[in-house]
């Protein structure tokens, strides 16, 4: 490497590390500073609500570090003299797909890309740059410490009954301990050029030391069969998003916002609890009568759907549904089925705007980074508005009676008010 490319190199990295520092260490400190509280509950504290907001949080800043990669990577290709990526590679770190129009025109469109991909492919690109090849190995098992932190993630923030998250201080430890291997292991391959990472990094790290099993911990989750821990499960889920709203509105905001680390973790759990919801719903309405639903109907519930494998034969295989058809559907097909009252949604209505479109937009900022756009930080008053159309949504599947007639009961027992620090009670 020529000593021009590497002064631009140094130049670029710091510039960069001025503008984006956030995306490097917002949700690292956030998942350490809950965590911090976190070893201070005992178990009539309810420890799992927070672990579970520190693996939600550590996961985030996997992904915020891995847009950074991408943020550092497209700014050297500008300061290099002649292009070091081609087409593909730059929409890949864009996370964009051009497509041709039908007027010869280029359209961009999402790209989708798995984080397990990404984990490899983004750092490898930038690693070209530094002239350096990139190689995923992180010491004390540290990649299926890892991959078990992605996969907690993905069970708190969609649940099943038969997948239901149960994690405390170990698993909460390991997502911090694996998020903050990896990054340490990118500082490593390209150092010197990965600015400001030794600083971030010597905060984490002691929170932490002495408190990592030597080996992994392993994969646990709750199955939810029996009728009593279904419902219990469905009034804890509430219970958890609320407490979690007022904890958010007893604490101070960041010195630079008007939210917090609280505030984006009641935001995050509040759709984890809809999703809760209507995977357990579904199960209860099955478990009533499963005669009165069609096969389609209970195989979406379970998200399942055949597929016609290459022998010829039909497979149920996992589909992806998106949250608004889910949220949409079960409740439709549960009322249409069950319930003395049909349901039907105007996506007109404010309430299912704000539900579908503006807080779970906005929630999913907070836990999927996107390239070019700055972390949410969810303030108190977005929190308010987030919780009353998710009450509303609620409030509008009561009205199918039967089955769904508990919503009543859930919001005429947990009526939102909005604390301030003055509550708090330090004692």
């Amino acid at each position: 490497m020529d000593s021009i490319w590497e002064e631009k190199i140094r130049e670029t990295a710091l510039a960069q590390y001025k503008q984006n520092v956030y995306l490097i260490g917002m949700h690292m400190r956030d998942a350490t500073n809950i965590f911090q509280t976190l070893q201070t509950l005992d178990e009539s504290h309810r420890p799992d609500l927070l672990a579970k907001a520190c693996i939600l949080f550590a996961a985030a800043g996997l992904e915020t570090n891995l847009s950074y990669y991408s943020i550092l990577a497209l700014a050297l290709n500008d300061a290099a003299s002649a292009a070091i990526y081609q087409d593909a590679e730059l929409e890949y770190l864009k996370a964009l797909q051009m497509d041709l129009t039908k007027d010869a025109e280029l359209s961009p469109r999402k790209q989708k890309q798995s984080l397990d991909d990404r984990l490899v492919i983004v750092p490898r690109l930038l690693g070209r740059a530094f002239e350096r090849t990139f190689v995923l190995t992180l010491e004390d098992h540290g990649v299926t410490r890892l991959n078990n932190t992605i996969e907690r993630r993905d069970v708190i923030i969609h649940p099943s009954c038969d997948r239901y998250p149960d994690f405390g201080l170990d698993e909460a430890v390991e997502a911090i301990y694996s998020v903050a291997l990896y990054v340490d292991s990118v500082r490593k391959q390209f150092f010197p050029h990965m600015v400001g990472y030794i600083v971030m990094l010597s905060h984490h790290a002691p929170l932490i030391s002495g408190l990592v099993k030597e080996q992994p911990v392993p994969l646990r989750f709750l199955t939810l069969r029996e009728p009593k821990e279904l419902i219990a499960a469905l009034s804890t889920e509430w219970t958890d998003a609320h407490v979690l709203f007022d904890i958010a509105n007893m604490h101070g905001a960041e010195g630079d916002s008007d939210g917090s680390m609280l505030t984006r973790t009641a935001l995050v759990m509040l759709y984890a609890m809809v999703n809760a919801h209507l995977s357990i719903i579904a199960h209860l309405a099955l478990e009533s009568d499963p005669s009165r639903f069609t096969e389609k109907e209970r195989n979406y519930f379970n998200e399942v759907d055949y597929e016609v494998s290459v022998s010829g034969k039909a497979i149920l295989q996992p589909v992806k549904q998106t949250f608004e058809d889910r949220a949409n559907i079960i409740p439709t097909v549960i009322a249409s089925r069950l319930c003395p009252n049909k349901l039907a949604f105007n996506r007109g209505d404010t309430w299912y705007q704000n539900t579908f479109k503006t807080f779970f937009n906005l929630r999913n900022g907070v836990m999927h980074s996107k390239f070019g756009e700055a972390v949410p930080r969810v303030s108190k008053a977005e929190l308010l508005e987030a919780f009353k159309a998710v009450r509303s949504y609620c409030e509008h599947l009561s009205t199918a009676e039967g089955i769904l007639q508990f919503y009543r009961v859930l919001l005429d027992n947990s009526p939102l008010q909005v604390l301030g620090p003055e509550n708090f009670d330090f004692c």
